[in-house]
């Protein structure tokens, strides 16, 4: 009599393609779901035109730089305090 050798029994895995597949399906259910969503909660707003802006005059412009040993430059000349001073007084009037 011949015996039969018993099976190994196979090991338990996850299949993922399955699941894979269903989550996929829900992604894309909730996205068109939120997008159905914001389009029926939205309100029309008439929005401002935009204009572009003019630029300043590039004659107005003065940049002023310290240095870190503590040399002032006007438009990248180096000033005195009291040439820095006579300079903004010159070309700027006081406001009124």
């Amino acid at each position: 009599m011949k015996l039969k050798r018993p099976r190994e029994p196979k090991k338990a895995r996850i299949v993922i393609i399955p699941l894979i597949d269903v989550m996929f399906f829900l992604l894309v259910t909730f996205m068109l779901a939120s997008l159905s969503m914001q389009n029926l909660n939205s309100i029309k707003v008439n929005l401002p035109k935009g204009q572009a802006s003019s630029f300043p005059n590039d004659n107005h412009l003065i940049t002023i730089s310290i240095s870190k040993d503590q040399t002032i430059y006007v438009n990248k000349t180096p000033v005195s305090l009291d040439a820095l001073e006579s300079y903004l007084k010159t070309h700027f009037k006081p406001n009124q």
